[in-house]
């Protein structure tokens, strides 16, 4: 039992050596039929500690970028609900409000959805398509919540997978 506990301490500590010298931190050289191991320079060591230290640094920044995004979206919708809560008559719908600024991504979206939809009832080709076939809320199971809804379909007509 204790051989087996060492032959896979052993195991272990070469694994490890030879993730090491894949950093460039040790290196090693045959010696008959067994791998030599030696560390490297500890300059080494520190240039791939400050390189490590240098790559956070750059992630934090640009991750107080992006929170910073957020806190300026979470702010402003904040100073729309109190701004709103002052005007007179039955509260009104903030979210409401935000989807109706430009460059809503929702808002965006819904409206492309639209003109499609204007699109496909003008062409008589695709509205009859678009009514033959059922929603797809029809191909999804009320009990399980399972969809059975056909493949979806590229550009082409071809089904994708």
């Amino acid at each position: 039992m204790q051989a087996n506990a060492l032959a896979d301490q052993a195991r272990r500590q070469h694994r490890t050596l030879k993730q090491l010298a894949g950093k460039g931190v040790v290196n090693y050289f045959p010696r008959g039929r067994r791998r030599v191991f030696q560390a490297e320079d500890p300059e080494r060591l520190l240039s791939l500690g400050e390189s490590k230290q240098q790559a956070l640094a750059q992630a934090m920044e640009e991750l107080r970028k992006e929170l910073a995004k957020a806190g300026m979206g979470m702010a402003t919708y904040n100073l729309l609900a109190k701004l709103a809560a002052h005007l007179p008559g039955d509260r009104p719908d903030t979210r409401a409000m935000m989807r109706s600024l430009p460059h809503n991504v929702t808002t965006e979206m819904d409206l492309a959805l639209w003109r499609a939809a204007q699109v496909i009832r003008a062409a008589p080709e695709a509205r009859a398509a678009s009514q033959a076939r059922p929603p797809a809320a029809a191909y999804t199971s009320r009990s399980s919540g399972a969809s059975s809804a056909p493949p979806a379909r590229s550009a082409q007509g071809s089904p994708t997978s």
